[in-house]
């Protein structure tokens, strides 16, 4: 009977209901669309600050993370990658070499960072390879005698008004003491939109570093790209007992497994404060959804008290009477919740499959916030907990916004009501 009190009521004011109804799926459908939104952007931010670059974990020794420079190596080998890579959730694994020196011609030169990677290697725990914009990717194996095989960022090239098939001229301090010098032809031109690599780094061969900066052997550090992003910290982990040293070593020689929120750590913080942020908006989604339900259910007790002192006046109890109310309340809250949630969700749906295109927010060609690119499509991930928790979340505040006037009605005097006194 309760049930049925609280349908007919609602029906009476046709317009009241479905504007309370509609601003509720309103409320519910932008929580849901953000909800998948902001955790796809988190995604994007991991995946952009890591997968150029950093890799989701790094080995590098303590002295290296103390004092990054030339002599602070270790020595690494295939069978120790081989060990890395057989863990469960890794992707790949490459191990880079990273030298600073001199870059140019008899016209131009720039200071650049020579990195030296095993570029199969690269190309599967990195996406620099797919930024690649003219010419190609470095040979599995050095190219033999002659020049260097090089592949530059793109500024870095616009800087040294070089193209394709063009020779420069490294110059760099070596392991040894020596001044290393080699000369290179540029094979490749790569755009990332991160700044580090696109103005400041050249490609080479792991071999051709090694053998240039007298690093054979030895490595700065070694990339892993984990394949489940919530699998991060056991990976490192695991990664972390392979590379413990038992005995007597210099505790500068350690080699540490770090994550990608203490290799970068300011954008693990853009991270935590987009989460945070997001979580004061759902707060004010929240209550302006609530002050209109509360809008609504109070109006319509005020509309009622005659209503309500005539039911009270032929025997309901004041507890079934605040019963009502709270159903009544309920159920306009999980009308609206459900068709919020299946707008959100189709929406989302379109996004799982089209992605959501950041480059109509802006006339800019390379859209990129510290080094990470947005000019490619995010796809969301619509997940069941998406569409459920606002919908949870928004029939528990229904309820708290349908307390009030139900406990008014619940406490009115049958003859005042009726008379219009109260």
């Amino acid at each position: 009977m309760i049930f049925r009190l609280a349908i007919r009521n609602l029906f009476r004011k046709r317009w009241r209901s479905l504007l309370t109804a509609s601003g509720i799926a309103v409320a519910v459908a932008i929580l849901v669309w953000m909800v998948c939104w902001m955790d796809s952007f988190n995604d994007l931010l991991i995946k952009g600050a890591t997968s150029l670059d950093i890799g989701q974990v790094q080995v590098q020794s303590q002295a290296y993370i103390d004092k990054a420079n030339l002599y602070n190596s270790f020595p690494v080998s295939g069978a120790h990658l081989d060990e890395v890579r057989k863990l469960e959730n890794v992707g790949g694994a490459v191990a880079r070499v990273h030298v600073y020196g001199l870059v140019g011609n008899e016209e131009r030169s720039q200071v650049a960072r020579i990195t030296g990677v095993q570029p199969e290697d690269e190309r599967r725990v990195t996406s620099v390879v797919d930024g690649l914009q003219a010419g190609s990717w470095l040979s599995e194996t050095p190219a033999g005698p002659g020049p260097r095989e090089l592949v530059l960022g793109a500024a870095l090239a616009k800087l040294l008004q070089v193209e394709v098939g063009d020779e420069l001229v490294l110059f760099l301090q070596a392991a040894d003491g020596s001044l290393g010098n080699e000369l290179g032809k540029v094979i490749g031109v790569v755009k990332t939109g991160s700044t580090l690599i696109d103005r400041n780094t050249v490609f080479m061969h792991i071999d051709d570093v090694q053998y240039v900066a007298a690093l054979d052997g030895q490595a700065h550090e070694v990339s892993i790209k984990v394949t489940d992003l919530s699998a991060i910290a056991e990976v490192s982990a695991a990664v972390a007992a392979l590379v413990t040293v038992d005995g007597e070593q210099d505790p500068k020689r350690l080699l540490v497994s770090r994550t990608w929120e203490k290799v970068r750590p300011q954008m693990s913080k853009m991270v935590e404060m987009n989460s945070q942020s997001t979580g004061v908006l759902y707060f004010i989604i929240y209550l302006i959804a609530g002050l209109g339900i509360l809008n609504a259910q109070r109006m319509s007790a005020l509309e009622r008290r005659r209503e309500f002192g005539v039911l009270l006046a032929v025997g309901i109890s004041p507890a079934k009477l605040w019963l009502s109310i709270v159903v009544e309340t309920l159920v306009l809250t999980l009308l609206g919740a459900a068709l919020g949630a299946a707008l959100g969700a189709t929406i989302s749906e379109y996004h799982t499959v089209v992605g959501l295109d950041y480059s109509v927010f802006s006339s800019a060609e390379n859209i990129s916030f510290m080094g990470v690119s947005f000019s490619e499509r995010t796809y969301f991930d619509l997940e069941l907990q998406h569409v459920v928790d606002p919908v949870v979340v928004i029939a528990f505040v229904g309820i708290l916004c349908g307390l009030w006037p139900a406990t008014s009605a619940s406490r009115l005097n049958p003859m005042r009501a009726i008379s219009g006194r109260s």
